[in-house]
């Protein structure tokens, strides 16, 4: 048996645990909630809010209005039996108050670490999404993908144990 050093003699074991408001952002991502419960979630997490402005997101939350409005359109062309038929759903939302509208935005950025202890946040990309149903208003925020977030940690992340220990990490998250 060799006494050389080869490979995999020296093997580190890393364990990452996943970060709380990466995981509780993943959770709820795609999913709605009535207003008040969804304020109240985000309100939680507001400190991992980028933009919008945090203040402003909560005030849009708790004070955003919708409306619907509907055409429906039935033609029938005798000549030849076709019908036509078109339903068009037109949703509007605005939220702010007198003297102080607020936009609703499509989007949320949220700055986020996938792992406890990451040196670094990274900019994570929400949609802000609104439903409403039987005149019941649901909100939602759904994340990007975040693939491609996680594979630049993880490359972050061994760049600095290769500059630590010297040696390359043969590694994928």
């Amino acid at each position: 048996e060799s006494k050389l050093g080869g490979w995999r003699d020296d093997v580190l074991r890393l364990s990452l645990q996943p970060d709380a408001d990466w995981g509780a952002w993943e959770k709820i991502s795609g999913r709605y909630y009535p207003q008040l419960e969804f304020g109240d979630i985000v309100e939680e997490l507001r400190h991992t809010i980028q933009s919008p402005d945090q203040a402003d997101l909560l005030l849009i939350i708790d004070s955003i209005r919708s409306s619907i409005k509907g055409e429906f359109n039935s033609g029938i062309d005798r000549a030849n039996g076709s019908q036509t038929v078109t339903y068009k759903k037109e949703v509007s939302a605005r939220a702010g108050s007198v003297g102080r509208e607020l936009e609703v935005p499509e989007h949320i950025i949220l700055s986020l670490r996938p792992w406890e202890g990451h040196p670094k946040l990274y900019e994570v990309p929400a949609y802000f999404r609104l439903n409403v149903t039987e005149g019941e208003l649901r909100l939602a925020i759904k994340l990007f993908p975040t693939r491609e977030i996680v594979r630049q940690a993880w490359a972050d992340l061994t760049e600095r144990i290769v500059e630590a220990v010297g040696k390359p990490v043969y590694a994928q998250p």
